[in-house]
């Protein structure tokens, strides 16, 4: 059973109408592609529209300074949130930056990958929207 988060500063009844909701029809929700039966993969699968032309590009490898190496890459990998490479095109380096609140964030500079894109007419709406 996986878990669902629900944030916590709603009202009572609209928080359990939620979560009955979502047990109501938890048969419907698809947590990985593989459940998706009947689905085309080209409809669940986005593909970048990169320009064949320029020459893909791999990124210098960083290193990160004492006060950055302290972000434990076990605990990042565990969650999902990194992964190891295992293809040459196109790699891009994860980056650390300090938050004005004294915390890091990790960022992923995809400079080069965007130099090689062209301008979508169409952008993704914003997701909070």
């Amino acid at each position: 059973m996986h878990s669902v988060r629900i944030k916590s500063t709603l009202a009572p009844p609209i928080k359990d109408a939620i979560i009955s909701l979502l047990r109501l029809y938890q048969d419907v929700f698809a947590l990985e592609p593989s459940k998706m039966l009947g689905v085309a993969p080209d409809v669940i699968q986005y593909r970048l529209n990169v320009n064949p032309s320029p020459k893909p590009v791999i990124q210098k490898r960083r290193h990160w300074g004492l006060e950055r190496s302290a972000v434990d890459v076990r605990k990042l990998l565990e969650a999902g949130f990194i992964r190891e490479c295992h293809y040459l095109e196109w790699v891009s380096n994860v980056v650390l930056a300090k938050k004005s609140n004294g915390t890091w964030s990790v960022c992923v500079d995809f400079t080069d990958l965007n130099r090689a894109c062209p301008k979508d007419s169409y952008l993704l709406p914003k997701i909070d929207k």
